[in-house]
């Protein structure tokens, strides 16, 4: 998968992102993850041996997703993917193993709990906001950015409350 990114992106890079074959190592990451906190055997052996570096690796990853996930660095797709891959895990392992530390509870608040609801809905909504902002406004990246996200939030909170939660609720 990840020598599949690789020589797509050669090729092309639409299809090194786009590309399910080349991607896919990063839904296998992820299932490790979720195997790995599943057993208690290894999740004490983490715990035990990482308890003091796992809030140290979640907020290093956090801040490599920052910068990787973005266009803060200029590295290739493949690698910006791989980097993102693993801070993710950093971040979401550390998170679920030491669940009492600041940055666990920093993203436990309400707040971020509630966005992180909105967030496939914010995703589904990102790109055609984008779009029909390119076309009405000629704003910088950064703007377009900034208010790409606040207007995709805020779709996502109305599609979350006008269609989803009463598709939910429906007895029919």
């Amino acid at each position: 998968s990840i020598m599949s990114q690789f020589w797509s992106a050669n090729k092309s890079v639409m299809r090194a992102y786009y590309a399910t074959d080349a991607r896919v190592y990063q839904i296998l990451l992820g299932s490790l993850l979720a195997l790995v906190l599943q057993s208690p055997s290894l999740r004490t052996k983490i715990t035990r041996t990482g308890s003091r570096t796992c809030p140290f690796l979640g907020i290093l990853g956090f801040f490599a997703l920052i910068v990787f996930a973005s266009n803060l660095t200029s590295i290739s797709v493949p690698l910006r993917g791989g980097v993102a891959a693993i801070a993710s895990i950093l971040l979401i392992g550390s998170l679920e193993l030491s669940q009492s530390s600041r940055i666990a509870r920093v993203f436990s608040s309400s707040l971020l709990v509630h966005l992180g609801r909105l967030s496939y809905a914010t995703y589904l909504w990102h790109w055609p906001v984008i779009v029909i902002m390119s076309r009405l406004v000629n704003i910088g990246p950064i703007s377009t950015s900034v208010s790409a996200v606040l207007v995709s939030t805020a779709f996502a909170e109305l599609s979350l409350y006008a269609v989803e939660t009463p598709i939910r609720r429906s007895t029919q």
